[in-house]
Formats: structure tokens, sequence, C-alpha cells
């Protein structure tokens, strides 16, 4: 094979062209993000539950017999970044909602390639809540870190600690992209919302209290219960593991970004 004729017949300026026309994709959707004013409300929010809820649970929540728990102490300290997922969540779905609602004609003909101005959305939603999870989890452990040393106790960290922090930062991401794919599926910001903080709040929860032991294997399959298992990991032979947990959660986002990308195409604007 003549691999030298193969790189020169490589457009070079048509993929720098692509790459710009991305860039200019991924930089008018940060702009669309960082101008509405409910997602500053909502980060402002979401920032001061995580460092409220991680000092009052360092003050009174741990005590002498969590001292050798490590694990246990930094799922502790991470619960109100949890709660905060859920609003990282409705910020995504505000990125992609607030688009159908007022701007979208606007911005495809301004990008006519659909699945472009999708992508766009995936990555600055990915980029900007990876961002913002990892400052306020940062944040939780940091300032419970000081609050227990002042207690005479310490928040340190071995395997399971970094794997529960890395996986309370994984599923933060990942819970956003559903909330994204969600909104791009029913397109509505009321109905996008409503049905992410319905199902993963209510709904879920729900059947697995009303499920009898016989009947537990089927939470397994329940997607954002199994994703939480990146954050709540317990021995439970009739679970997923923490990773494995992980993976299914991404697949069935996976499935909804599918779902998404192919009624963007089919759809009007």
């Amino acid at each position: 094979l003549d691999f030298q004729h193969l790189i020169d017949r490589i457009d070079v300026s048509d993929i720098d062209a692509r790459n710009t026309v991305m860039m200019n994709a991924i930089r008018a959707e940060w702009i669309k993000l960082r101008t509405i004013r409910s997602t500053w409300v909502l980060l402002i929010v979401s920032v001061i539950i995580t460092l409220l809820i991680s000092t009052l649970i360092s003050m009174y929540g741990i005590n002498q017999q969590d001292r050798t728990g490590n694990v246990s102490m930094i799922s502790k300290v991470l619960i109100g970044v949890s709660l905060s997922t859920s609003l990282l969540g409705v910020v995504a779905t505000l990125l992609a909602s607030s688009d159908f609602r007022f701007t979208i004609r606007q911005t495809y003909a301004a990008e006519p390639r659909r699945l472009r101005v999708f992508a766009a959305k995936v990555i600055t939603s990915a980029c900007a809540t990876g961002a913002v999870g990892a400052f306020m989890i940062g944040l939780a452990l940091g300032s419970s870190a000081l609050i227990l040393k002042a207690r005479g106790m310490q928040l340190s960290f071995d395997k399971q600690g970094w794997s529960v922090a890395i996986g309370a930062w994984l599923y933060l991401v990942l819970f956003c992209l559903a909330a994204l794919a969600i909104a791009h599926i029913i397109k509505h910001s009321a109905g996008a919302i409503v049905t992410l903080l319905v199902w993963t709040l209510i709904v879920e929860n729900i059947l697995i209290v009303m499920s009898m032991s016989w009947f537990k294997w089927m939470t397994r399959y329940f997607p954002f219960s199994a994703g939480q298992r990146l954050v709540t990991y317990q021995d439970d032979t009739q679970l997923f593991g923490r990773w494995t947990g992980g993976l299914y959660f991404a697949g069935v986002i996976g499935l909804l970004f599918l779902l998404g990308a192919f009624l963007i195409q089919r759809r009007d604007a």
C-alpha cells in the first residue's frame, strides 16, 4: 500500500474547517448555558447544599466509631453531592429544552447538521457538569477533613475511599447526560424536568420498597439505582457491583442518546 499517496489525498484544510465548525458549535452552546439565569441560581444552590450538608455531617453525623470506616465516612460527607446531582441534572435539561423552546430554529439555521449540534450539547454539558462536580466533591471532602481534624479525627483515603469519590463524580456526570438525553426526547422543559425528578426520586424508590425479597433481583435493572451503586456500594449479590452498575447505567444512557438522535433527525424543529 502506498501510504504516502493516501496521506497526500487527505485534505487538511477540510479537517481544520470541520474542527472550526465543531468548536463554534460548542462555543455557542457554552454561551447559551452561561447566559441562562437559572443556571447560575441552581449552581450556587448546589454548592451551598453540598457545603452545608457536608459541614453538618462532619460536625454531628460522624463519631469516634467511624474512625476506622473511611469508606463510610466519605460516603456520609458526600450525601450533599448526591442531592446536588439532581439540581445539576436540571441544568443539563435546561441546556437542551430552553433551546427547543426559543432558539432552535436559529441554531439549526446556523448549523444544519443537527447531530453536530447534539454532540456540541453533550460535550458542553459533560465538561461543565464534570468541572462543577469535581469542585463540589473537592469542597465537601476538603471542608469535612478540616472539621474532622479539629474534632480529633482524620478523613483519610484508601483504595475504597477513592473509589467512592470517583464514583460520585462519575454518577453526577452520567446523571446530567441522562437528563440531557431525556430533554432531547421530550423537548419541553417542564415535562423533561418532571420526568427526570419523578422517576429518579419517586418511581424507582417506590418500586424498590414495594419489591419483595424474591423480586429484589429486578431492582438491579432500574437504571438510576444501578448508577447510584457507584456511590453507595455495599456487598449484595442480588445487585450490580460498583463498576458493573455504572457500566449498565452508561449503557442505558447510550440507548437514550440513540433515541434522542433519531428523534432529532425525524422531528421538525
